[in-house]
């Protein structure tokens, strides 16, 4: 990346920080021309949230695919499958939500273990495990509430509930302490 584009990015990125959304927005999108594929998933996000111009969610979905297909695949998909899930909940939803998880992104593979479980599928565990080992509170504390529903012995139960109020109190925390969290989303 050349000089004058880590310039405009930086310069976007102070921009958004500061809630200037319109200079950031025009910013992210000299630096997508330039070829910054991370500008195209900001770009998407003020899109889809309507901060510095109009709403547009078709905008939106349009530079989360282009960071896709640009090689960021994880933020991407993430963001992607969490638009269509408030638009449609569709299958390519969680095709998103697993290719993001697989890249390590904790919030996808607990999307993904909420709709796994809406549809009852086998994997659900899988993804649930996934979410809570990449550090997901609320994958945490559903995964503590799993252990005390198949406790064998009263001290397995009570491992399960330690477990369970720790990231019940995390959650918690993680709420209040910014609502906005990816975590939270």
């Amino acid at each position: 990346m050349e000089a004058a584009t880590e310039q405009i990015l930086s310069r976007a990125n102070r921009a958004f920080k500061n809630e200037k959304y319109i200079e950031a927005r025009r910013d992210y999108e000299i630096a997508v021309r330039d070829g910054f594929t991370e500008a195209s998933v900001q770009l998407g996000w003020l899109w889809e949230e309507g901060l510095g111009g109009a709403r547009d969610t078709e905008r939106a979905k349009y530079f989360y695919q282009q960071a896709i297909d640009k090689g960021e695949v994880v933020l991407g998909s993430y963001y992607l499958a969490s638009l269509l899930m408030k638009q449609e909940g569709s299958q390519r939803a969680a095709d998103l939500f697993r290719a993001a998880a697989n890249g390590g992104h904790a919030s996808a593979a607990y999307w993904l273990y909420i709709i796994e479980s809406e549809r009852g599928e086998a994997s659900v565990w899988r993804s649930l495990e996934v979410a809570a080992a990449l550090g997901h509170e609320f994958a945490r504390r559903d995964l503590a509430r799993q252990r005390m529903r198949n406790a064998t012995s009263l001290l397995n139960w009570f491992g399960g509930l330690g477990s369970y109020f720790m990231a019940k109190v995390r959650g918690l925390l993680i709420i209040l302490s910014n609502p906005n969290d990816p975590r939270v989303r």
